[in-house]
């Protein structure tokens, strides 16, 4: 039994400095995560919005692209509709 005490007399210096888990200590873990979030919440919404915002971008790029596809075939129309008027207006 000698022996049991022993050893927990030795441990238990070990233990007790684990076990002053006081009001100190959490609120240095409380300011710990506060810090933490401050800086993280700010970069995941900037993140955030950067992709929403190059997603429409991308959106309207393609949305131009298309438009001006458009105009050019719009644009060889017409000037086919004015040749062809052009010509047909010589001939009478």
């Amino acid at each position: 039994m000698s022996d049991k005490n022993e050893i927990l007399d030795e441990i238990s210096p070990i233990l007790d400095k684990n076990s002053h888990f006081g009001i100190g200590f959490l609120l240095q873990t409380l300011l710990v995560v506060f810090m933490i979030l401050l800086f993280v919440f700010p970069r995941l919404y900037l993140q955030h919005e950067i992709y929403y915002k190059s997603r429409k971008i991308a959106r309207l790029q393609s949305q131009y692209r298309n438009l001006q596809a458009q105009h050019f075939i719009i644009s060889n129309k017409v000037e086919v509709m004015t040749f062809h008027n052009q010509i047909t207006n010589t001939i009478f």
